[in-house]
């Protein structure tokens, strides 16, 4: 995976929720020139229950709240991720179909390591991305993105605003733009996956470079905490 990294940015910690959105933004912030790029692993709290612990997930110290937000799928209805998913563990992606390099990347991990999980674990996750390209990507864009990987991927876009609120309160910075041509540019975005419970609080994150195989590992003990 190549690009050049522009700037990276993290916020300052002002409260416990803004010290744990801090942590994370340092991790998974890249601004790209070239596409998208991945974020080196940064230090954090590893999720145990039992004998059982997260490889590779970042846990936040305090669960990120997402929001109630209106946005919409591929099929042209609302999305609510508070209440939409139909699954007890959601995972979440913010991208767009442009990306040159990470994005593709990241959603085929997820959906390789989606593969391996076995059918009742696969059954009981949604995973949804989140376009933060919403003047390029409109549904059809999205839905024939996604089906490359996943056709049972959720692809979302809608109002920028909204978007940004939703990409805020789960730690993803979106910001950056550079014209490479006439109708074509390249965005920045963090590139981290937020894994959120039943209760809709995200409680893990994924960097994007993440090995394939402890990301199933982590994404089945998501499912099983989620049961």
């Amino acid at each position: 995976m190549t690009g050049d990294v522009i700037r990276t940015r993290s916020r300052q910690a002002r409260t416990r929720r803004g010290a744990a959105t801090g942590l994370l933004l340092t991790a998974g912030m890249v601004l790209l020139l070239s596409g998208c790029t991945a974020a080196a692993d940064a230090p954090g709290s590893r999720g145990s229950a039992g004998t059982m612990s997260y490889r590779r997930a970042i846990v936040p110290p305090v669960p990120f709240s997402v929001p109630s937000v209106v946005l919409t799928d591929t099929s042209g209805r609302h999305y609510d991720p508070t209440t939409s998913p139909t699954h007890p563990v959601t995972l979440l992606f913010f991208g767009y179909t442009s990306c040159d390099d990470v994005c593709p990347a990241v959603l085929a991990d997820l959906a390789l390591a989606l593969r391996r999980l076995p059918p009742a674990d696969r059954d009981r996750i949604t995973t949804v991305f989140v376009t933060t390209d919403p003047a390029r990507d409109d549904p059809a864009r999205i839905r024939a993105y996604l089906d490359r990987f996943d056709p049972t991927f959720v692809g979302l876009t809608g109002d920028p605003a909204a978007i940004g609120t939703l990409a805020r309160a789960v730690g993803v910075q979106i910001a950056g733009r550079e014209e490479r041509g006439p109708g074509d540019y390249v965005l920045g975005h963090s590139a981290q996956v937020i894994g959120l419970d039943r209760t809709r609080h995200g409680v893990a994150v994924w960097q994007p470079d993440v090995a394939v195989d402890d990301l199933g590992h982590d994404l089945a003990l998501l499912v099983a905490r989620a049961a």
